[in-house]
């Protein structure tokens, strides 16, 4: 598009027509200081506004979808070669928005490109290098430059062995480790990898190292913490913060200079999840700098404190910069930098005697469960992602050419794909995958040759690539079909390893290993009684799992035979599945009948009944479970009923207890299925929230329960009857104050004010005449309802500031959102934060919200705040 008004100098440029369109540009800023010292940047794109309507023959660009595309801006004199123009704006756009035949983008800028999470990789779960199974979907922490005593504690990824991860992406340096105070002296070895580490034979007091894989191992169980002094990659702001913003994909290209943080040493330690681009802007600012991109889309640096000439400012306006107004401040205190801290060492105490033929074992038997789950889950969405990344490809390459406004998606899903490639290579794996591996090696050395081997470069934002469709389509299909079939491959062996017989290779013990040990062997940190019986709850474990595998295949079957089938009626009778051999006897039946409605509106119903009977040396149990479950239009019901019985050799019994219900549908507790008996309901829960019976269907949190407080927000109390209890009885000296609000507000990916009131009385003077000045608290209620039903997957960070005299102080911040399963489910919160200010006189509060994407999603704005309220209740001493 061209400007509106422009001519045929302007619509006829650089080989291509421009529409004349444009009828706002925008109009950027940066605020970088205030009142002469560095805060933090606050950065706006602006927004472009253009016409659109049938009558400009561009109605249809109503449907694209705006959101998050990239977009250049260039400005220039009309009839000046297209060379002279200047670009000022590269990066993405908000969604469209429409009023009449004027529509609007807001320009994100290239800033969205870094809301990446800083940790990609989480543990499987699964044994071994990826932890116990208490560690599945857990973060592996990372590190950047040089930390000291980093915590290993939280990342004992195999008890057993005592080995610990302090970094999980790649290799890093271990330079000492420590327990209780004191060195633990220098590494025994350093070792390739995690199989050679867990191999070591150690005493107790020694350590042995594989920086290839960020572990270490200690020679016994530590008794007090344990850390590490550790380098990850470079160690400077100007090497580190470079490295971040490859890290989210962006080309080197695109990466300016950071020479001018060179010298500044910089440390970070991640465990939690984080914004790349909120570290990598937090690391600049640290070292006294601000990091932003220029209008070619190029991140840049810029010290605050680089020395610099003096410019003349002149009062009368007769040089540039021009003046609009002028103050003297008065002069602060000079500013010191105190590093206050210490290095942290810890004591050697002695192990337990160890197997270390058996102290593998445990960790493998606690994982199985959950492997084939993990492994298939892994597979199925890398099936999806591929799916979705090749039609988006093939959409780019059906004209023969990558364009410039393509390149930069093109760069970002090769940088992400050789991440991962890289790690499918170098993930640990119980899995024969070697012929797999090279597979998909050779796929995506090929897809490399054939992107790199692209005249102009895939990475030149500049000018257009001509392409060969076919060969472009088939690299990137030929990878990730190799890449598919090696996911898949790891799924599917991966359930090999739940039983004893699927264990073999080096280090499995014999049959009957244990087999006469005497009482308090230990096997690792656990007594050998211990690990037996939960050897036998994950042999039960997996039995069950059998059985409800058997049950569910048996429904499907007959559910596909009732819907593809002519009958009326199925019906499958004494369905059985048994085995037996000297660790276990059982038997399971199952009967089913199944029916569907003979008006041909499609519904189904199935009852089913399952029995089990199992016998082991350790154990007894009997079980039934009954099921009800009918289908009808996509819509499904069910309803199951289970009753258990454990029993013991000793006569000692599992009773399993289900949850009860009324004939009206309410809990009334829990029921002992031998005796009958009924007991209590109570709820164990993270989060406790309650949805409305409406269309809206909010999730509200009714209250909140810390240390045993109860604390209820947003409460409105019909009557209160206690006695004579009131208001002024039950709190001398509370006051109702003022009640601001504020219309719904669009939260775009900077940051905005929601509400900002005046200034109102801190406190509250019960005196009668009113005369004696306010004095005591106050307490900001600060609620309403963040809406994203009309763009999920995006979140927002709510901050508050208070002003009590000088000058607005961050005092809360958090992330409010929703990360939904399927990517398009709206939804809706209720947001409530109590803000205490204690200092006396005036105050005033303000309330922003900036948008973010969640979980993968990379839309970081277009949520509301809406019927937005802030109520003081003011507290007199």
């Amino acid at each position: 598009m061209a400007g509106a008004f422009a001519d045929a100098s302007g619509t006829q440029l650089n080989g291509y027509s421009w529409s004349p369109l444009v009828t706002r540009r925008n109009s950027g800023s940066l605020s970088y200081a205030t009142e002469g010292l560095l805060s933090e940047p606050q950065l706006s794109n602006g927004s472009i506004s253009f016409r659109m309507g049938t009558a400009y023959e561009n109605e249809a660009w109503s449907k694209y979808e705006w959101n998050t595309a990239l977009a250049r801006i260039f400005i220039g004199t009309l009839g000046d070669p297209f060379a002279s123009y200047k670009q000022v704006f590269e990066g993405s756009v908000s969604g469209l928005s429409r009023d009449g035949v004027t529509a609007t983008l807001e320009l994100l800028g290239p800033d969205a490109l870094l809301n990446k999470p800083m940790l990609s990789l989480e543990y499987q779960g699964t044994g071994g290098a990826e932890g116990p199974v208490a560690f599945k979907g857990k973060l592996k922490p990372r590190a950047f430059g040089y930390c000291i005593s980093v915590p290993a504690d939280d990342y004992l990824v195999d008890p057993a062995k005592f080995i610990y991860q302090v970094h999980g992406y790649g290799a890093c340096s271990i330079g000492a480790v420590y327990e209780y105070a004191q060195t633990l002296g220098n590494p025994v070895s350093n070792v390739a990898d995690y199989a050679a580490l867990a191999a070591l034979t150690l005493l107790p007091g020694q350590w042995a190292k594989c920086e290839a894989q960020g572990m270490f191992r200690l020679g016994g169980r530590a008794d007090k913490k344990v850390s590490a002094d550790i380098t990850a990659g470079p160690t400077t702001v100007g090497t580190i913060v470079p490295a971040m913003i490859e890290l989210a994909g962006i080309p080197s290209a695109k990466i300016g200079s950071f020479a001018a943080f060179n010298d500044k040493t910089w440390s970070l330690y991640q465990t939690d999840q984080a914004d790349i681009g909120d570290v990598a802007r937090n690391a600049v600012y640290q070292a006294g700098g601000v990091l932003f991109a220029d209008g070619t889309g190029t991140w840049q640096s810029m010290d605050f404190f680089a020395p610099k000439a003096p410019v003349v400012l002149n009062a009368d306006r007769s040089t540039a910069p021009l003046i609009r107004s002028y103050k003297l401040l008065p002069v602060n205190d000079p500013i010191w930098k105190v590093k206050i801290g210490y290095d942290r060492v810890w004591a050697v105490h002695s192990a337990s005697d160890v197997s270390p033929a058996l102290a593998e074992l445990s960790d493998a038997n606690q994982a199985s469960a959950d492997a084939a789950q993990a492994a298939q889950e892994a597979a199925a969405q890398a099936a999806a992602d591929s799916a979705a990344a090749m039609t988006r490809l093939e959409a780019m390459s059906d004209d023969g050419k990558l364009d410039r406004a393509e390149k930069a998606g093109i760069a970002k899903d090769f940088a992400t794909e050789a991440v991962q490639q890289s790690g499918l290579q170098n993930q640990s794996t119980i899995v024969d995958v070697a012929a797999e591996r090279a597979n998909l090696a050779s796929a995506f050395g090929n897809l490399k040759s054939y992107l790199e081997g692209l005249i102009p470069a895939y990475t030149d934002s500049t000018q257009d690539t001509p392409i060969d469709r076919t060969v472009f389509n088939t690299r990137w299909k030929d990878y990730w079909l190799a890449k598919q079939t090696l996911v898949n491959k790891m799924a599917g062996v991966a359930s090999a390893v739940a039983t004893w017989g699927g264990v073999s290779g080096p280090g499995k013990p014999a049959d009957y290993a244990t087999v006469g040990a005497p009482p308090g062997t230990f096997v690792g940190n656990k007594e050998a009684a211990a690990v037996v019986t939960q050897l036998d709850t994950n042999s039960l474990n997996a039995l069950y799992a059998s059985g409800l595998s058997t049950t569910n295949e048996a429904t499907l079957n007959a559910l596909k035979s009732l819907q593809d089938g002519s009958a009326l009626t199925l019906q499958i009778k004494n369905l059985t599945n048994k085995v037996e051999n000297p660790d276990q006897n059982v038997i399971q039946t199952l009967d089913m009948l199944g029916a569907v409605q003979p008006d041909g509106n499609g519904g189904l119903v199935f009852v089913v009944g399952q029995k089990t009977a199992l016998g082991t040396p350790g154990k007894l149990l009997g079980q039934t479970i009954d099921g009800i479950q009918t289908q009808v239009n996509g819509h499904e019901s069910s309803i199951t009923s289970i009753k258990e019985i454990v029993t013991t050799p000793t006569g000692s019994s599992e009773l399993r207890a289900l949850t009860t219900l009324n004939s009206a549908g309410v809990i009334t507790g829990t029921i002992n299925t031998l005796t009958g008996g009924r007991s209590r309901y109570a709820v164990l829960a993270d989060e406790f929230r309650i949805v409305t019976n409406d269309a809206a269907g909010i999730a509200y949190t009714p209250f909140s329960v810390i240390d045993g407080v109860v604390t209820m927000l947003d409460v409105e109390i019909t009557k209160l009857r206690a006695g004579s209890v009131t208001i002024t009885s039950l709190a001398p000296g509370l006051s109702r104050s003022p009640r601001f609000t504020s219309g719904d507000v669009m939260i775009p990916s900077t940051e905005t004010t929601l509400i900002e009131t005046p200034q109102f009385n801190v406190g509250y003077n019960d005196a009668a005449s009113g005369s004696a000045a306010s004095n005591g608290s106050a307490l900001a209620m600060i609620s309403f309802t963040h809406d994203g039903t009309t763009q999920v997957d995006t979140g927002a960070r709510m901050r508050v500031y208070v002003d009590t005299g000088s000058g607005y102080q961050l005092q809360r911040t958090s992330l409010s959102g929703i990360s939904t399963e399927n990517g398009n489910t709206v939804w809706s919160l209720k947001y409530c934060e109590p803000i205490s200010i204690t200092a006396p006189g005036q105050a005033r509060v303000k309330v922003t919200g900036q948008g973010t994407g969640m979980g993968n999603s990379s839309r970081n704005s277009g949520t509301y705040a809406r019927s937005i309220e802030i109520n003081v209740l003011s507290i007199g001493r």
